[in-house]
């Protein structure tokens, strides 16, 4: 099954190479010549649903292209087809939106059909593909800043390199920018910084003025007004005051915005993570799990600190329902281990233990950690040592320390599905 995946999801962005050399001119060149000639061998791997598709791919990336389609107005243009297609998608009947889409693409707002055409894709999960769409959008309406916005949220998944060269522009002359395109162009300044290092620090200080004063223009009503907008602009004043070591103003930027917007995930989650692993943070990050931020960062802090407090059942709990979640293979393997190693402290069967360590060996082979666990609970096990002497004896399987620097990765790259389920 994955390499299926991973040849379709290869056979697309080979398909969009190809007519990025149309796009340039160098559609007879012998490089898109190459790229052609090795697409040929895995169509036939693909499953008739993905040709299908495919095809259809074909068509509506042609349509982009064609000189004569009719870019004239009204915005209302074919709308009550453009809902249908809309509700389809909502449905999760992605082909037979894009189906009703492609029979009534002469009828439809160019805009607003390469917009409905961009979010499908991403229903696809294929940033690369929707992004296309989402440019075109963009390229037909350049006024229209809302439509730059979607396409930078995108751009930043399919193309981080390009996204930054976008928002680098935005931010360089941001009051001529909507306070949302800003907002979305400061998260990527903000994601791209990498390191905690002196040049870090004055990236951090060059932001904080700019948050603020987005931060500002948004409280002060300007449209359109977002609530998710603020709480992001909020968390990453607070990332940029924490990596300054100004924790106090971190803090109360976050409560302060939490007191303003309500029940938020994104700013429970922002002041957990502050105040982890004291009680109040890991209070904070229960109540964004409750609430169901889509990140499973937090359910991972939640278990190491239920673990460390001897509350075995309660870790089990919040690993098992983390590690059915969608996310990274290292946070599903390490939530696994931990799931194992609470299963173990209470005595669990044997075989069940096994299962669990296996499982996280499974999700993340990298995980060595989880390999010398299992290793000594094998040892306990097959040599009949009793836990108390492996306690003794400083064998007993327990959850080593991550750096602090390995938390705060994980945690950056998951924001973007925090946030990217904050502006759906």
């Amino acid at each position: 099954m994955g390499p299926a995946i991973d040849i379709y999801r290869q056979y697309l962005l080979d398909m969009l190479r190809v007519y990025a050399h149309l796009d340039h001119g160098t559609f007879d060149s012998e490089e898109a010549d190459e790229i052609r000639d090795a697409m040929e061998m895995p169509w036939y791997s693909l499953s008739e649903a993905e040709q299908k598709r495919i095809r259809g791919l074909a068509l509506d990336l042609n349509y982009n292209r064609d000189l004569k389609r009719n870019l004239e107005g009204p915005i209302e243009r074919g709308r009550p087809k453009l809902v249908a297609a809309a509700n389809l998608r909502d449905k999760g009947e992605l082909d037979q939106a894009l189906t009703l889409l492609r029979e009534s693409q002469n009828e439809i707002y160019p805009p607003f059909l390469s917009f409905l055409r961009g979010r499908i894709w991403m229903g696809f999960e294929v940033p690369e593909v929707a992004a296309d769409f989402l440019r075109d959008a963009w390229q037909l309406a350049k006024a229209n800043e809302n439509l730059q916005g979607m396409y930078l949220q995108v751009l930043r998944q399919a193309n981080f390199t390009d996204a930054k060269k976008m928002a680098d522009a935005i931010v360089a002359s941001p009051s001529t920018h909507s306070v949302m395109l800003l907002a979305f162009a400061l998260e990527i300044e903000s994601a791209a910084i990498q390191h905690s290092d002196a040049e870090a620090r004055e990236q951090h200080k060059r932001l904080i003025p700019l948050l603020v004063a987005a931060i500002h223009r948004l409280l002060a009503g300007e449209q359109p007004f977002n609530p998710p907008v603020l709480s992001m602009c909020v968390v990453l004043l607070a990332e940029s005051y924490e990596s300054l070591g100004m924790l106090e103003e971190a803090r109360d930027a976050l409560t302060f915005a939490m007191n303003l917007e309500g029940d938020s995930p994104i700013l429970y989650a922002a002041r957990g993570k502050l105040l982890y692993p004291k009680e109040e943070g890991v209070t904070d990050l229960l109540r964004a799990i409750q609430m169901g931020i889509p990140a499973v960062w937090p359910y991972l802090w939640v278990a190491i600190v239920l673990l460390d407090q001897g509350q075995y059942q309660a870790c089990i709990e919040i690993c098992d329902a983390g590690a059915v979640r969608k996310t990274s293979s290292r946070i599903k393997s390490e939530l696994l281990e931990l799931g194992a190693i609470a299963r173990a402290s209470l005595r669990y069967p044997n075989y069940e233990v096994n299962r669990q360590f296996s499982a996280a060996i499974e999700a993340d082979p990298s995980n060595i950690r989880a390999r010398q666990n299992s290793e000594i609970f094998q040892l306990t096990t097959n040599t009949k040592v009793s836990l108390d002497k492996i306690e003794k004896n400083e064998l007993q399987y327990k959850w080593s320390r991550i750096p602090e620097e390995y938390f705060k990765a994980i945690e950056k790259r998951e924001r973007e599905k925090l946030f990217a389920y904050s502006f759906n």
